[in-house]
């Protein structure tokens, strides 16, 4: 029995080969490791042209996360921009999920606050027109 299910999500214009060296650690240690291409990455066949969204880019994540048997959890990786993807998926599946790990700090989840103007701002990961609420900092000299 694996000890814990990682799936793993690469950044964009790369693709899952990005994990090639991580895959077999993980696997040797007893784990279960997915990989995925998003939507016109890797081997995907779509062009990026034809994704109009956040959302369509994730679309082999949110189609794989829904295949996921009731019950069952995974540990979310998303490398650079691959936080976004999680993010999206923790609003949709967040049942499914052990835990998400990024390596970027701007994934959040998209009910928390904005973190420029501490409002539920969901502009930047929905693609709309960002947040631009005007910060200051006090800087002493």
């Amino acid at each position: 029995m694996a000890l814990a299910h990682f799936v793993l999500i690469h950044t964009i214009c790369h693709g899952a080969w990005v994990w090639y060296k991580l895959v077999p650690l993980l696997e040797a240690a007893g784990h279960n490791v997915t990989t995925l291409d998003l939507a016109a990455s890797g081997i995907d066949q779509r062009q990026i042209e034809q994704i109009g969204s956040f959302d369509d880019y994730s679309e082999p994540l949110l189609t794989y996360m829904a295949s996921i048997p009731k019950g069952k959890k995974v540990i979310l990786v998303g490398e650079s921009c691959g936080g976004l993807n999680i993010a999206i998926v923790a609003d949709k599946y967040p049942e499914k999920i052990a835990a998400a790990v990024s390596t970027i700090p701007y994934a959040r989840y998209r009910a928390q606050p904005c973190l420029c103007c501490g409002s539920s701002c969901r502009s930047f990961l929905t693609g709309k027109t960002p947040c631009i609420q005007p910060t200051i900092t006090t800087a002493r000299i």
